[in-house]
Protein backbone atom coordinates (compact mmCIF):
# COMPACT_ATOMS: atom_id res chain seq x y z
CA UNK A 1 0.00 0.00 0.00
CA UNK A 2 1.45 3.42 -0.90
CA UNK A 3 2.62 5.49 2.06
CA UNK A 4 0.04 8.22 1.57
CA UNK A 5 -2.83 5.71 1.70
CA UNK A 6 -1.87 4.17 5.04
CA UNK A 7 -0.87 7.31 6.98
CA UNK A 8 -3.52 8.40 9.48
CA UNK A 9 -1.53 10.94 11.48
CA UNK A 10 1.52 13.17 11.26
CA UNK A 11 3.35 13.85 14.51
CA UNK A 12 5.33 17.03 13.92
CA UNK A 13 7.94 18.80 15.95
CA UNK A 14 7.24 22.52 16.39
CA UNK A 15 10.39 24.64 16.54
CA UNK A 16 12.43 24.74 13.33
CA UNK A 17 9.95 22.29 11.78
CA UNK A 18 6.66 24.21 11.59
CA UNK A 19 7.89 27.56 12.91
CA UNK A 20 11.23 29.33 12.65
CA UNK A 21 12.64 30.09 16.11
CA UNK A 22 16.34 29.95 15.31
CA UNK A 23 16.94 33.42 16.74
CA UNK A 24 15.06 32.50 19.91
CA UNK A 25 17.11 29.35 20.32
CA UNK A 26 20.43 31.15 19.90
CA UNK A 27 19.51 34.10 22.11
CA UNK A 28 18.10 31.95 24.91
CA UNK A 29 21.07 29.59 24.75
CA UNK A 30 23.42 32.55 25.18
CA UNK A 31 21.29 33.99 27.99
CA UNK A 32 21.57 30.76 29.96
CA UNK A 33 25.22 30.30 29.08
CA UNK A 34 25.94 33.71 30.60
CA UNK A 35 23.95 32.84 33.72
CA UNK A 36 25.52 29.42 34.19
CA UNK A 37 29.04 29.88 32.85
CA UNK A 38 29.56 33.64 32.73
CA UNK A 39 30.24 33.74 29.01
CA UNK A 40 28.54 33.83 25.62
CA UNK A 41 29.39 32.62 22.13
CA UNK A 42 29.15 34.06 18.64
CA UNK A 43 26.45 32.97 16.23
CA UNK A 44 29.08 31.29 14.04
CA UNK A 45 30.47 29.20 16.89
CA UNK A 46 26.99 28.32 18.15
CA UNK A 47 25.80 27.15 14.73
CA UNK A 48 28.89 25.01 14.21
CA UNK A 49 28.35 23.12 17.46
CA UNK A 50 24.58 22.91 16.95
CA UNK A 51 25.01 21.55 13.44
CA UNK A 52 26.97 18.58 14.75
CA UNK A 53 24.88 18.04 17.93
CA UNK A 54 27.71 19.16 20.22
CA UNK A 55 26.12 21.97 22.24
CA UNK A 56 26.86 20.24 25.53
CA UNK A 57 30.54 20.48 24.67
CA UNK A 58 30.05 24.20 24.11
CA UNK A 59 28.38 24.51 27.51
CA UNK A 60 31.26 22.55 29.04
CA UNK A 61 29.11 19.89 30.73
CA UNK A 62 28.54 16.18 30.23
CA UNK A 63 25.17 15.08 28.87
CA UNK A 64 24.07 14.10 32.38
CA UNK A 65 25.27 17.30 34.03
CA UNK A 66 23.68 19.44 31.31
CA UNK A 67 20.15 18.13 31.99
CA UNK A 68 19.24 20.99 34.42
CA UNK A 69 20.51 23.53 31.88
CA UNK A 70 18.21 22.13 29.18
CA UNK A 71 15.25 21.81 31.53
CA UNK A 72 15.52 25.52 32.28
CA UNK A 73 16.00 26.26 28.59
CA UNK A 74 12.89 24.30 27.59
CA UNK A 75 10.87 25.89 30.42
CA UNK A 76 11.65 29.41 29.19
CA UNK A 77 11.14 28.76 25.49
CA UNK A 78 7.41 29.55 25.32
CA UNK A 79 7.87 32.80 27.25
CA UNK A 80 9.34 34.46 24.15
CA UNK A 81 7.47 35.50 21.04
CA UNK A 82 9.98 35.85 18.20
CA UNK A 83 8.87 33.35 15.57
CA UNK A 84 7.56 33.08 12.05
CA UNK A 85 6.04 30.19 10.11
CA UNK A 86 8.32 28.01 8.04
CA UNK A 87 7.40 28.86 4.41
CA UNK A 88 4.85 26.36 3.15
CA UNK A 89 4.08 24.90 6.59
CA UNK A 90 0.46 26.03 6.66
CA UNK A 91 -0.14 24.78 3.12
CA UNK A 92 1.33 21.42 4.09
CA UNK A 93 -0.99 21.10 7.08
CA UNK A 94 -3.96 22.15 4.96
CA UNK A 95 -3.23 19.35 2.50
CA UNK A 96 -2.89 16.79 5.27
CA UNK A 97 -6.13 17.82 6.92
CA UNK A 98 -7.95 17.88 3.57
CA UNK A 99 -7.59 14.10 3.29
CA UNK A 100 -8.35 13.34 6.94
CA UNK A 101 -4.80 12.99 8.25
CA UNK A 102 -4.61 14.09 11.88
CA UNK A 103 -1.91 16.61 12.80
CA UNK A 104 -0.30 16.40 16.23
CA UNK A 105 2.38 18.79 17.44
CA UNK A 106 4.88 17.15 19.80
CA UNK A 107 7.25 19.74 21.22
CA UNK A 108 10.09 19.36 23.67
CA UNK A 109 9.12 22.62 25.36
CA UNK A 110 8.32 22.23 29.05
CA UNK A 111 5.26 24.44 28.89
CA UNK A 112 1.48 24.31 29.07
CA UNK A 113 -0.37 23.29 25.93
CA UNK A 114 -2.19 26.62 26.05
CA UNK A 115 1.07 28.53 25.56
CA UNK A 116 1.88 26.53 22.45
CA UNK A 117 -1.64 26.99 21.07
CA UNK A 118 -1.43 30.75 21.63
CA UNK A 119 1.76 30.89 19.61
CA UNK A 120 0.29 28.75 16.84
CA UNK A 121 -2.75 31.01 16.84
CA UNK A 122 -0.60 34.13 16.44
CA UNK A 123 1.12 32.45 13.51
CA UNK A 124 -2.11 31.34 11.87
CA UNK A 125 -1.84 27.57 12.30
CA UNK A 126 -3.77 26.60 15.41
CA UNK A 127 -6.87 25.73 13.39
CA UNK A 128 -4.91 23.01 11.57
CA UNK A 129 -3.63 21.17 14.65
CA UNK A 130 -5.68 18.40 16.26
CA UNK A 131 -3.56 17.80 19.36
CA UNK A 132 -0.55 19.27 21.14
CA UNK A 133 1.76 17.28 23.41
CA UNK A 134 4.55 19.02 25.32
CA UNK A 135 7.45 17.73 27.38
CA UNK A 136 5.49 18.84 30.46
CA UNK A 137 3.15 15.87 29.76
CA UNK A 138 5.80 13.21 29.86
CA UNK A 139 8.60 14.17 32.26
CA UNK A 140 6.62 12.52 35.07
CA UNK A 141 6.44 9.32 33.03
CA UNK A 142 10.19 8.93 32.78
CA UNK A 143 10.67 10.73 29.48
CA UNK A 144 14.12 12.29 29.80
CA UNK A 145 15.01 15.73 28.53
CA UNK A 146 16.85 14.13 25.58
CA UNK A 147 14.00 11.83 24.52
CA UNK A 148 10.72 12.24 22.67
CA UNK A 149 9.66 8.60 22.63
CA UNK A 150 6.93 8.86 25.27
CA UNK A 151 5.73 12.13 23.76
CA UNK A 152 5.25 10.52 20.37
CA UNK A 153 3.59 7.50 21.98
CA UNK A 154 1.12 9.76 23.80
CA UNK A 155 0.49 11.72 20.60
CA UNK A 156 -0.27 8.58 18.60
CA UNK A 157 -2.59 7.18 21.26
CA UNK A 158 -4.62 10.37 21.31
CA UNK A 159 -5.71 9.94 17.71
CA UNK A 160 -6.31 6.21 18.08
CA UNK A 161 -3.85 4.80 15.59
CA UNK A 162 -0.70 2.71 15.68
CA UNK A 163 2.81 4.09 15.11
CA UNK A 164 3.11 2.32 11.75
CA UNK A 165 0.21 4.47 10.55
CA UNK A 166 2.06 7.66 11.44
CA UNK A 167 4.80 9.90 10.14
CA UNK A 168 7.10 11.55 12.65
CA UNK A 169 8.71 14.69 11.24
CA UNK A 170 11.28 16.94 12.86
CA UNK A 171 14.54 18.80 12.53
CA UNK A 172 16.44 17.07 15.33
CA UNK A 173 17.83 13.64 16.11
CA UNK A 174 15.42 13.03 19.00
CA UNK A 175 12.48 13.21 16.58
CA UNK A 176 13.99 10.56 14.34
CA UNK A 177 15.04 8.32 17.22
CA UNK A 178 11.58 8.40 18.79
CA UNK A 179 9.84 7.59 15.52
CA UNK A 180 12.24 4.76 14.68
CA UNK A 181 11.91 3.13 18.09
CA UNK A 182 8.12 3.17 17.84
CA UNK A 183 8.02 1.91 14.24
CA UNK A 184 6.79 5.08 12.54
CA UNK A 185 7.94 6.44 9.18
CA UNK A 186 10.42 9.21 9.96
CA UNK A 187 11.17 12.40 8.05
CA UNK A 188 13.98 14.81 8.87
CA UNK A 189 13.76 18.45 7.80
CA UNK A 190 16.70 20.77 7.19
CA UNK A 191 15.12 23.97 8.50
CA UNK A 192 16.84 23.54 11.87
CA UNK A 193 20.52 23.44 12.75
CA UNK A 194 21.20 19.70 12.39
CA UNK A 195 23.38 18.55 9.51
CA UNK A 196 21.76 16.25 6.96
CA UNK A 197 24.34 13.51 7.53
CA UNK A 198 23.37 13.17 11.20
CA UNK A 199 19.68 12.78 10.35
CA UNK A 200 20.58 10.18 7.76
CA UNK A 201 22.84 8.36 10.21
CA UNK A 202 19.94 8.09 12.66
CA UNK A 203 18.03 6.24 9.94
CA UNK A 204 15.52 8.86 8.83
CA UNK A 205 13.37 7.33 6.10
CA UNK A 206 13.49 10.63 4.22
CA UNK A 207 15.34 13.92 4.63
CA UNK A 208 13.76 16.95 2.96
CA UNK A 209 14.55 20.65 2.77
CA UNK A 210 11.44 21.65 4.72
CA UNK A 211 8.02 20.47 5.85
CA UNK A 212 6.62 22.10 2.71
CA UNK A 213 7.89 19.03 0.84
CA UNK A 214 6.14 16.52 3.11
CA UNK A 215 3.09 16.07 0.82
CA UNK A 216 5.47 15.03 -1.95
CA UNK A 217 6.91 12.34 0.31
CA UNK A 218 3.42 11.02 0.95
CA UNK A 219 2.00 11.39 -2.50
CA UNK A 220 4.91 11.11 -4.89
CA UNK A 221 4.98 14.72 -6.04
CA UNK A 222 1.24 15.16 -6.48
CA UNK A 223 -0.98 17.21 -4.23
CA UNK A 224 -2.98 15.61 -1.44
CA UNK A 225 -6.25 16.47 -3.16
CA UNK A 226 -5.14 14.74 -6.36
CA UNK A 227 -4.11 11.65 -4.40
CA UNK A 228 -7.45 11.52 -2.65
CA UNK A 229 -9.32 11.68 -5.94
CA UNK A 230 -7.31 8.77 -7.35
CA UNK A 231 -7.92 6.62 -4.26
CA UNK A 232 -11.70 7.09 -4.15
Amino acid sequence: MPLGQRVRAVVSDLDMTLIDTKERFYNLFNELLREWMGRSVSRQVFEHYARWDRLNELIGLSDEDAVPFWKEFLSRYSKRFDAKPIPGARECLEQLRSIGVSVIVATGRISPVEAVLRELDRLGMSDLVDEVVTKAHTLDFGDGVYSKEKMVSVAVSRVGCSPNQCIVVGDYLDDIRAGKRLGAFTVGVLTGFTHRSLLEREGADAVIDSVAELPSVLFGGSSASQQRQRSL
